[in-house]
């Protein structure tokens, strides 16, 4: 009798990320520079992603470039997160600023 092969989970890998991210009392959104559409922001940093937020924003609701390592999710289904279609859970902080080079550039080189 032979044993059945059990197919691994396969999990997406972190990738590098830039794009705008805004933080407020119940809202956590990231837009990818090359996406259409917002996704809630997940913080795996231990608390690293809200502490530059607040120390850069200058104004309420402010939206503010981010470059991170992060893992895209599928949508998520409580509180406020159930009305994004998709999520991304930020791992590493790369960079953050209010102005800069943005989006521009090769991620691949960082």
């Amino acid at each position: 009798a032979g044993t059945a092969s059990v197919d691994p989970v396969v999990r997406p890998q972190p990738q590098p990320r830039r794009g705008l991210l805004e933080w407020r009392h119940e809202l956590r959104s990231y837009r990818a520079s090359d996406a259409a559409e917002t996704s809630w922001l997940e913080d795996a940093t231990g608390g690293e992603v809200r502490a530059i937020y607040e120390e850069l924003a200058s104004e309420p609701y402010q939206e503010l470039f981010f470059e991170v390592r992060g893992v895209p999710g599928p949508a998520l289904d409580t509180g406020f997160a159930a009305d994004y279609a998709s999520s991304v859970t930020v791992l590493e902080v790369r960079r953050a600023e209010l102005e800069g080079r943005g989006c521009e550039g090769d991620l691949a080189q960082r």
